[in-house]
């Protein structure tokens, strides 16, 4: 098959087959949706059902394969340390309700993801194919982000200005997970295509451009600081991936040429998003005010007034938050290395424990996750993603398969985003399992029943199938 994509399997049939199929898209959709929880989760109560009753009447149970065998063991090991760790809470049954809101309630969108999975994997007996899936979720996590683009083109044509910051119908901040989430597909997919692997969209190649360049705009009007250096960061990995792909075929002046664009490229995006977010300015001083956390209280207690700068004007809000509580819970993590009890809230149960005051969630999920499954809970999770981001990379550069390389990407994406943000609670966390479920599953079965690539090809770079 052609790498432009013109020929996507997942375009030949007549019509997209199975109605599970837009109920995938919907819910991918409607995940960063504000006040959507009863409507999500009749969605996944709705998938789970359907594919109990299709394992029911086909007779036999899902069994994982083999290459996901792992990564549900180390599933279920954490799930079990992180139910202990609800002994450690100063309030058990606050716990034990966190635990079945929070880590149960992902567990079913997980359940949900692997059954999706599993039917789509066989096939025809199902009704649907994993391409029809894949494009169902990617199709679901376009659509948020098309809505703020569509958005934008109204507002300008009736006022002339973009509506930076302005964004209906989802957060701010949940849509820009899921431009990261999103970001990433786009680039499994250029990875592939650049090699000869089959792409993970039914694009052209020119369609896939314009589909970048959307994105890239979709960053610049969410406008958040983190979403945007995410961005960076990811298309950096991606570039490291490219380089290992091709390194025994690539021109070291053709290198040289092409990072040096991509560097310019990223330093005028950069400069775009710094001017159009004032909040950058003040940012460094910020950061260093919230560094001096004994003498600088405003950051425990939002009664206290912030800090002021050199200028005479507050601190940025947000930079020096989110520095200082990165700081105390970080601190707080070596005072309590087992944790303080699974909950959504964990670094304010803990400087409540420290301090005597304390509320809400450090936005870093890192530290919050630390804070409630303790060090062990830590590396229990490094682990799982660990063991998923080796399952993507077996898949990709042993098997060719463009699942694999999305699965890498959203993994590493997810990791370098839960360092400064807080998206591994509530439906990110959801959303996140149920992808990786999707992607793990796929990949691994596909690892089941593809041969690896040639010697020929694992020297040129180019994957060619037997």
């Amino acid at each position: 098959m052609s790498s432009t994509g013109t020929h996507h399997p997942a375009l030949t049939g007549k019509r997209w087959p199975d109605w599970r199929l837009w109920l995938a898209a919907l819910l991918c959709s409607i995940w960063p949706m504000a006040h959507s929880v009863a409507l999500r989760n009749t969605v996944l109560a709705i998938l789970i059902a359907a594919g109990m009753q299709l394992l029911r009447k086909q007779q036999q149970g899902y069994l994982l394969p083999v290459a996901l065998r792992r990564p549900a063991h180390i599933y279920l090991l954490l799930s079990i340390w992180l139910l202990v760790t609800v002994t450690f809470s100063d309030s058990i049954l606050n716990a034990l309700s966190q635990y079945r809101g929070e880590w149960l309630m992902a567990f079913v969108a997980l359940l949900a993801g692997l059954l999706l999975a599993g039917q789509a994997n066989r096939g025809g007996q199902s009704g649907m194919t994993r391409d029809h899936l894949l494009n169902g979720i990617n199709l679901g996590l376009a659509i948020p982000c098309l809505i703020q683009i569509g958005y934008a083109v109204f507002v300008f044509l009736q006022q002339q200005t973009l509506p930076l910051w302005d964004v209906p119908l989802f957060g701010r901040t949940s849509l820009s997970f899921v431009h990261n989430i999103l970001y990433g597909m786009l680039l499994a997919d250029a990875l592939a295509r650049s090699s000869g692997r089959k792409p993970l969209l039914p694009f052209s190649g020119p369609m896939l451009g314009a589909a970048f360049g959307l994105s890239f705009f979709c960053t610049y009007l969410l406008n958040t600081r983190n979403g945007t250096v995410s961005v960076m960061l990811m298309t950096l990995f991606a570039t490291l991936l490219a380089w290992y792909q091709h390194r025994r075929q690539i021109n070291n002046y053709l290198l040289l040429l092409l990072t040096s664009v991509l560097l310019l490229a990223m330093g005028v995006y950069a400069k775009l998003a710094f001017e159009a977010e004032p909040r950058w300015a003040a940012f460094g001083e910020s950061t260093r005010l919230a560094w001096n956390t004994e003498h600088q209280k405003a950051w425990l207690d939002d009664r206290i007034p912030l800090p002021r700068m050199s200028n005479g004007q507050a601190v940025d809000h947000s930079a020096y938050m989110r520095l200082a509580w990165f700081k105390e819970g970080s601190l707080a993590i070596l005072d309590y290395p087992f944790g303080v009890g699974f909950g959504r809230n964990a670094y304010g149960h803990a400087m409540k424990r420290k301090y005597g005051f304390g509320t809400g969630h450090s936005h870093s999920s890192l530290i919050d996750f630390t804070l409630s499954g303790g060090i062990p809970g830590l590396l229990l999770w490094m682990a799982l993603c660990g063991s998923l981001l080796h399952l993507g990379w077996q898949s990709y550069f042993r098997c060719g398969d463009v699942v694999g390389m999305a699965l890498l990407m959203l993994v590493s994406g997810t990791l370098l985003r839960m360092v400064v943000d807080s998206n591994l609670r509530d439906h990110g966390l959801e959303q996140f399992l149920f992808l990786a479920a999707v992607l793990a599953s796929t990949a691994a079965h596909g690892l089941r029943i593809q041969r690896p690539p040639t010697p020929s090809s694992q020297e040129s770079g180019r994957y060619e199938p037997n």
